[in-house]
């Protein structure tokens, strides 16, 4: 697989800054991507920032509804294209750049946005990955994705990425489950092993239940798959608990479709698995 760099952008003008500093790099627009909200709303751009006509070859996005500053700097720097896609749970967002129909980061936006994606060898992206693009997506962040030609441009891009503000996906799934683990800590029930010594595999389990290879899949099947990646602690009791959890976690995210469900998954009173 080959490595991608992505940054996490919470405001669109240190995207389109990072944009451009790559573009005056001479980082070609063949190696991006960017994934937005089509929701975003022009209230939260810069007054300076124009609207811009669709672009042609667009389908089916209104630049008016999701604002220019995205779509028009971003299919002006990457190519043009812009394809919309709804994600379950997540709703309607923008893939911009020129290869958003196809190519090498075909796979990573069939990848990011599809239930039915076919994970292949060449996807540009770890599976067990996706569902994490898709949350800072669904919390409103735009997602940079770039594909080095090797080492020393991968370096490059991360010195501007940071330069901008960007947020690494390392970061933004640490922050993600430390919204998450006192709710989690309150909902494990096993009094004989507390919840910091078992944290680990919890987690573990309940990030695998995120897996896009799971979507779909039948309790068989997914035995199946925990047989074959996770057969190491697949009979954990700690791990069955997070994997119970998580799977009730994805399925009110998708139910309600709304932003806020982390908030709203904490809030509500789901029975622990061994209730």
């Amino acid at each position: 697989m080959r490595k991608i760099v992505a940054g996490i952008f919470r405001s669109p003008v240190g995207a389109e800054a990072a944009l451009q500093d790559l573009r005056s790099k001479n980082f070609p627009q063949e190696q991006f991507i960017l994934l937005t909200p089509e929701t975003l709303s022009t209230n939260s751009l810069p007054e300076t920032t124009a609207l811009q006509p669709e672009p042609p070859g667009a389908c089916g996005a209104n630049a008016g509804q999701v604002g220019g500053a995205i779509t028009g700097f971003a299919s002006g720097i990457l190519g043009g294209a812009l394809v919309s896609l709804a994600i379950p749970g997540v709703g309607p967002i923008l893939a911009v750049g020129a290869l958003a129909l196809g190519g090498g980061f075909g796979a990573v936006v069939g990848g990011v946005v599809g239930n039915a994606v076919q994970v292949t060898t060449e996807s540009l992206l770890s599976p067990d990955e996706y569902f994490f693009y898709e949350e800072v997506i669904r919390q409103g962040a735009q997602v940079l994705i770039i594909q080095p030609n090797d080492d020393e441009q991968a370096e490059g891009a991360r010195g501007i990425l940071a330069r901008h503000g960007a947020e690494s996906m390392t970061q933004a799934r640490e922050g993600w489950w430390q919204k998450l683990r006192s709710n989690e800590e309150s909902a494990y029930s096993d009094v004989s092993r507390p919840f910091s010594q078992v944290e680990d595999h919890y987690r573990r389990g309940f990030e695998t239940a995120l897996d896009v290879r799971l979507r779909e899949k039948s309790p068989e099947e997914q035995e199946a798959f925990l047989a074959q990646h996770h057969s190491a602690v697949a009979q954990d009791d700690a791990f069955r608990q997070g994997f119970a959890r998580g799977t009730q976690y994805y399925e009110a995210l998708v139910e309600r479709g709304d932003p806020r469900r982390a908030t709203a998954f904490a809030a509500v009173d789901v029975a622990s698995p061994n209730s």
